[in-house]
């Protein structure tokens, strides 16, 4: 997927086909290839569970890492009442 500013944000698709959008936000170091590891279980409870990487991790584009940022990249995948998880 492509940034509101033109950089690279790597995603990854994993749970339920349906249901309600849960973004998952990785910690450091690793990348969007955590949900993998949550895919049985997310499909289990009907949730699709989305892993985006953070700047300059995995898929993305290096840029400087605000929370400005990641609410902008956050945005691109994001849909009415979607959640947002992260583990830092």
């Amino acid at each position: 997927m492509q940034s509101s500013d033109g950089r690279a944000i790597g995603v990854r698709i994993a749970g339920a086909e349906e249901g309600p959008l849960v973004i998952y936000l990785h910690g450091s170091p690793s990348s969007r290839l955590d949900v993998d590891y949550m895919h049985a279980r997310s499909e289990r409870r009907g949730v699709r569970l989305v892993g985006i990487d953070r700047p300059g991790y995995g898929l993305s584009t290096p840029t400087a890492f605000t929370f400005a940022s990641v609410a902008r990249d956050v945005a691109v995948v994001a849909e009415p009442s979607t959640r947002v998880i992260s583990p830092s």
